[in-house]
């Protein structure tokens, strides 16, 4: 019995509008990635990786801000992490690049599936013993009080004795779909997804995982504009509609008919949304490149001194009242173009390189 019911799938108008967009988006992209400077991609780049890692993780219940999750990448050398949400955030991070380096190389399979699980729960030490195995006890969606308390199910997850069986049928008829070609990649991509979620294989980090994979097969499909504005902060600033829509569908799993509409409207109106924001980012940082001179006289000693502190660089440019400079310095933070570290009178600046 299949996993996947094509049957089932009814195209809406909006859904069809959204479809066309993103097709035309991406190959309109491959076109124009060519004229936009490097730095300029990089920049973009490193700023959608920063979301990304902080809003993917915070969708889960992660309480990192967006200030800490870039102390912790700062310090992604040790290879140590204090709390849970640090190493959450060194996990997703590392994932992520992976990723967005060697995509093509990285197929669609169950083992694939768990290699990324290992490398997303890597530092986690409670998450140890399961760490790239599917689940070995069962782990429904649950509903919690403010006190931490369980108060209901909200959805039945399969079981750990179902998983296996079901992870493989769902790889299987996915990969079918892209060979096929009988649906929009973006849809094949869609139906995984919430089917996976609706699995639920590995005991903890399943949220995190699917929005990788998500990353993952659409690169592999040929959306490469994809690592250049985070989908993750997407869905956390609509995670209310995110959740709803995909109960929405899965709770019509066990149903003689899957309503795939619910989840497949959210999903595609993201990735629509996704293209029409990057836009509006590659106009604003194409912008920011014609920065003030003082700006530009402050990016210049950063680059020669390969690194400076605030007072190496009021030094060079005595005329400078020190709230100017601490206001350029905090806006060229903000455009991704410098980057800090440490606090205090030993921080220091350096330039933000891919």
């Amino acid at each position: 019995m299949s996993v996947i019911k094509v049957s089932d799938i009814q195209i809406s108008l909006e859904m069809t509008n959204n479809l066309i967009a993103v097709e035309r988006y991406a190959v309109q992209w491959k076109q124009r990635a060519d004229e936009i400077p490097r730095e300029l991609l990089s920049r973009l780049r490193n700023a959608s990786a920063f979301e990304s890692i902080g809003s993917s993780n915070r969708i889960e219940g992660n309480t990192l801000t967006d200030e800490e999750v870039q102390k912790v990448l700062s310090g992604l050398n040790m290879k140590t992490f204090r709390t849970r949400d640090e190493q959450e955030v060194a996990g997703y991070a590392e994932a992520l690049d992976i990723i967005f380096s060697d995509y093509e190389s990285i197929p669609l399979t169950e083992n694939h599936i768990k290699q990324l699980h290992q490398i997303l729960m890597k530092y986690s030490d409670k998450d140890e013993r399961h760490r790239g195995e599917y689940k070995k006890l069962d782990n429904s969606v649950a509903a919690f009080d403010e006190n931490g308390n369980e108060i209901g199910i909200v959805f039945r997850t399969a079981s750990a004795f179902e998983t296996p069986m079901l992870m493989e049928q769902l790889v299987k008829e996915t990969n079918d779909l892209f060979c096929s070609n009988l649906l929009s990649p973006l849809i094949t991509i869609g139906l995984f997804i919430v089917h996976y979620l609706a699995i639920h294989p590995f005991q903890d980090g399943n949220g995190r995982t699917a929005r990788l994979l998500t990353i993952l097969l659409l690169m592999r499909a040929g959306y490469s504009y994809m690592p250049y504005y985070s989908m993750e902060k997407l869905i956390e600033d609509t995670k209310d509609s995110y959740y709803r829509c995909l109960r929405m569908t899965q709770l019509t799993f066990q149903n003689e008919k899957i309503d795939y509409r619910p989840w497949l409207e959210y999903f595609i109106a993201l990735l629509a949304r996704q293209t029409k924001c990057l836009d509006e980012k590659v106009l604003e940082y194409r912008s920011s490149t014609l920065l003030p001179g003082n700006e530009q006289k402050v990016i210049d000693i950063i680059k020669e001194l390969n690194g400076a502190g605030y007072g190496d660089i009021s030094k060079q440019i005595l005329d400078m009242k020190p709230n100017t400079l601490r206001r350029i310095l905090r806006h060229l933070q903000s455009l991704h173009i410098i980057e800090k570290h440490g606090e205090g009178k030993g921080s220091w600046y350096c330039f933000r390189r891919s």
